[in-house]
């Protein structure tokens, strides 16, 4: 009886002590909640401020400099940086003077954050679009200044090494307003994580993501339908024997890679250029010098194999950083006027597979490495030529209606294609092509 007593006595202890131990657990669980919310939020001002001291930066050490040192035109200055960079650096720094007000007077269990990010004020965040839209138009000006202009490519290095600079490149600056949205979204994730159900910033927080993430997946759709324009600027003003409207609003890189093509009845090096209303054939020019091109950032010229099946993002991203002076333009067909249709490799090349473009009033042979690279070549061809047939004619629809065929233009999303199951090489010509008989092979 004495050892079952002590027994129970000893279990009601037990019990009264782990209810005790409950709350107590709850309580540090709870603060160390806490600790780690104030650590995001901490963490948020310091990104803050850090994003703003660059905004700063690319204002008083660029922007500003620039436009003051008459070595290049008013024009092309106002070019050279994205659309609202100045407000940006305006709205950040009232941003960041409520974020500092916040932090000063941290209560942990009545503090509030996000209800900032829910202020009318947050609707400037849109602006981003604009920023993003006239990104890669400013990188593709900066890149053809430096190129051209020796004294201006020597004031940007001198720029540089100033200490509020730390070396960076201007183009590195004008890189993070592009990045700064998603990190906001990573941040208030974080924030909710570990805020409590009950405490009166959840709700806010939770509006503030939902908007965040909203305007951030506006953003990443335009840098998507822009993606290659900047290149496309680069081959207007690198590539010889461009024409004048090269640039149009609709255009876009969809896929590019190095081939051989038949000119005047020699195979010779070129690269292929899928565009979506065009297809564009260059050749290595001879008489290149690459010790004249210094563009101050690097622009290595693409690897062979970038048009690869399934790889058309991949084959943009490569062509961001290619040089195309190296190269001539011999030929850019309307892709509604083309057909491609497998042809006999040209003697000598019997390894290379080839097909033949064939257009209104010429026809041209390109030849690949491998059958998969020509097989990915005409599917995505084929696929392109449908879009861009789909995309005349919802502008034509928007023309007859009165809607403003020319925004109905801007309007239509990135064509992207992924290749189907490749078919036998030697299956034939393009099922999709009607009959045509074509002009002079050159």
């Amino acid at each position: 009886r004495t050892a079952a007593a002590a027994a129970a006595v000893g279990a009601v202890g037990t019990a009264e002590a782990s209810a005790v131990a409950g709350p107590e657990a709850e309580a540090r669980q709870l603060e160390k909640r806490m600790q780690n919310r104030l650590r995001v939020a901490q963490e948020l001002l310091s990104t803050e401020r850090s994003y703003v001291t660059g905004l700063k930066t690319i204002q008083q050490v660029f922007q500003q400099p620039i436009m003051e040192c008459g070595l290049i035109t008013p024009r092309e200055a106002k070019a050279l940086f994205p659309g609202h960079a100045r407000m940006l650096f305006e709205f950040h720094s009232v941003l960041l003077s409520k974020l500092e007000v916040r932090m000063a007077g941290w209560e942990p269990a009545e503090q509030l954050i996000g209800d900032i990010f829910n202020s009318p004020l947050m609707e400037f965040l849109k602006v981003y679009m604009s920023y993003v839209h006239s990104y890669s138009q400013s990188m593709a000006v900066f890149d053809q200044i430096l190129h051209r202009n020796g004294a201006f490519r020597e004031f940007i290095q001198k720029q540089q090494r100033l200490p509020a600079a730390q070396n960076l490149t201007l183009s590195a600056f004008l890189l993070t307003p592009v990045q700064r949205l998603p990190r906001y979204v990573l941040l208030f994730k974080e924030l909710l994580k570990y805020t409590p159900d009950d405490h009166q910033d959840h709700f806010f927080l939770q509006q503030a993501l939902q908007r965040l993430e909203h305007i951030t997946e506006y953003v990443d759709m335009a840098k998507g339908v822009l993606q290659g324009t900047g290149t496309l600027l680069r081959m207007a003003s690198q590539m010889k024997n461009i024409p004048r409207d090269f640039i149009q609003p609709h255009r876009q890189l969809l896929r590019q890679q190095e081939i051989l093509v038949r000119h005047y009845g020699r195979c010779v090096k070129g690269h292929l250029f899928l565009i979506n209303d065009s297809l564009l054939v260059a050749k290595k020019r001879t008489t290149f010098n690459a010790k004249h091109h210094k563009s101050g950032e690097g622009a290595p010229a693409a690897k062979r194999g970038g048009g690869k099946a399934g790889s058309i993002h991949e084959s943009v991203r490569e062509a961001e950083r290619m040089n195309f002076e190296h190269l001539k333009m011999i030929d850019m067909f309307p892709l509604l006027e083309v057909q491609v249709k497998n042809c006999k490799s040209p003697s000598g090349h019997s390894n290379n597979p080839a097909f033949m473009i064939c257009g209104k009033d010429r026809a041209r042979i390109v030849l690949f490495d491998t059958k998969e690279d020509a097989l990915g070549w005409m599917a995505a061809i084929r696929q392109s030529r449908a879009d861009d047939r789909d995309r005349v004619a919802s502008f034509q629809r928007a023309n007859d209606l009165g809607r403003g065929g020319s925004q109905a233009l801007l309007n239509v999303p990135a064509m992207l294609f992924t290749p189907p199951q490749p078919q036998p090489f030697e299956a034939g010509k393009d099922p999709a092509a009607r009959p045509v008989k074509p002009g002079p092979i050159l």
